[in-house]
């Protein structure tokens, strides 16, 4: 029998009773057969070897660019209701239609229905 560890997610074999079996990833096994010893040595299966990692330091990070959409620009229809409400506001909204929906103004739809048309 030979003791293994698994580096694959998961590595068939029969065991010493002859019943298939399954060992996953990190999981220490005897394994009598020499056919599933030679398969896990051609597959890989029982050595770790990291890859190299490519690290770049921050400073060389490049900075995430957003590109914010232009108010002026129509929403779409999934967009948040800020996102309306800033768009109703550059087409001449009101500021009670803009206030807060607890502070009874306009809810999303009624943003899109009275703003969002073509």
């Amino acid at each position: 029998m030979a003791e293994k560890t698994i580096f694959l997610s998961a590595f068939p074999y029969t065991d010493a009773n002859g019943r298939d079996r399954v060992a996953m990833r990190g999981e220490t096994v005897d394994i009598p057969e020499p056919d599933d010893i030679e398969r896990g040595e051609r597959l890989g299966a029982f050595t770790f070897e990291p890859e190299e990692l490519s690290v770049v330091p921050a400073a060389e990070m490049p900075e995430p660019t957003v590109e914010e959409p232009s108010m002026a620009e129509k929403p779409s229809g999934r967009d948040s209701r800020e996102r309306w409400a800033a768009y109703a506001a550059t087409k001449g909204a009101t500021e009670a239609e803009l206030a807060p929906v607890d502070e009874d103004g306009l809810t999303r739809e009624q943003l899109r229905e009275k703003y969002g048309a073509a």
